[in-house]
C-alpha cells in the first residue's frame, strides 16, 4: 500500500515544473548537497522565478561565491522584496563591502534595517553596529541597544 502511494506522488521534478517554486528550491538543494552546483543553481533560479525566496537567497548566496556579483545582487534583491530578511542583509553586505556596486554605507545601513524589519537577526546586528561606531550615522548607542535588542528576540 505504502508503494502504491509513493509511486502515486509526483516527483520533486515534476512539481517544480508543474510552478512549485518551494519543490524547485528542494531539487537544488538536493543537487547541492550532491556537489552539483551548476545543477542548483538552475533549479534555485527557477524557484526563485516563481517566488520561492530560499531558492533566491541559496541562488545570490551561490552566485556570491563564484564573484558573480551581478546575479548575486539580482537574487538577493527578489529574495527582499518578496519579504525575505536575508535577502535584504544579503544586499546590505553587497552595499557596505562594494561588491558590484559601488559601496555605500547608507544604502548598506537601510538594507540592513529593511532585513530586521524583516525578521533577519543579522541586520539587526550590522544596523546596531553602524549606530554604535557612528560612522554612517549619528554615534547613538540607545537606536544600537534597540536594534542589538531587536535581533535577540528574533
Amino acid at each position: 500500500m505504502i508503494l502504491f502511494l509513493l509511486a502515486a506522488m509526483p516527483s520533486i521534478e515534476q512539481s517544480c515544473n508543474a510552478g512549485a517554486g518551494d519543490a524547485c528550491t528542494q531539487a537544488g538543494n538536493e543537487d547541492h548537497l550532491r556537489g552539483d552546483d551548476t545543477a542548483a543553481a538552475v533549479w534555485w533560479e527557477r524557484g526563485c522565478g516563481l517566488s520561492e525566496v530560499h531558492g533566491c537567497v541559496n541562488r545570490g548566496v551561490l552566485a556570491m561565491q563564484s564573484q558573480d556579483f551581478t546575479t548575486g545582487r539580482e537574487s538577493f534583491a527578489r529574495a527582499c522584496e518578496l519579504g525575505s530578511g536575508s535577502g535584504c542583509y544579503y544586499l546590505g553586505n553587497l552595499w557596505r563591502l562594494g561588491q558590484g556596486v559601488k559601496a555605500d554605507p547608507q544604502t548598506a545601513l537601510r538594507r540592513y534595517m529593511e532585513g530586521c524589519d524583516k525578521g533577519d537577526g543579522r541586520g539587526c546586528l550590522e544596523a546596531g553596529v553602524q549606530y554604535l561606531e557612528g560612522q554612517t550615522v549619528v554615534l547613538n548607542t540607545d537606536t544600537a541597544l534597540s536594534f542589538f535588542n531587536q535581533g535577540c528576540t528574533l
